[in-house]
């Protein structure tokens, strides 16, 4: 899991590069930065949720689907942002093991 160390006006934060795969001898991944002293799971995972979805996405998508369960346009669209924030709790996990690993991150 690549974390970049970096500093901006001497407050450190990360740059995660994240679901990394190799297209036509390329690389394609998902990237977002994180402030080092805001590294817990929480956070993380609101993140990554927000890589793909806003607030108002998120607000819209859970009304839609409470409003009008028996649509399946909003059903699909609730289990889509379900599926993706399993998958952020994954991340979140997976970076944390690592960011602890390389001295980046402790636990408290």
């Amino acid at each position: 899991m690549p974390v970049v160390k970096q500093y901006y006006y001497g407050q450190p934060y990360a740059t995660i590069n994240f679901d990394i795969e190799e297209v036509a001898g390329e690389y394609e991944y998902e990237s977002l930065e994180l402030p080092k002293f805001a590294w817990s799971r929480a956070t993380i995972i609101s993140a990554i949720v927000r890589c793909h979805y806003t607030q108002d996405d998120v607000e819209a998508i859970i009304n839609n689907h409470i409003g009008e369960p028996e649509k399946e346009e909003y059903t699909e669209d609730f289990n889509r942002l379900q599926a993706w924030r399993r998958h952020s709790k994954d991340v979140a996990h997976d970076l944390l093991e690592w960011a602890a690993d390389h001295g980046i991150y402790e636990e408290s």
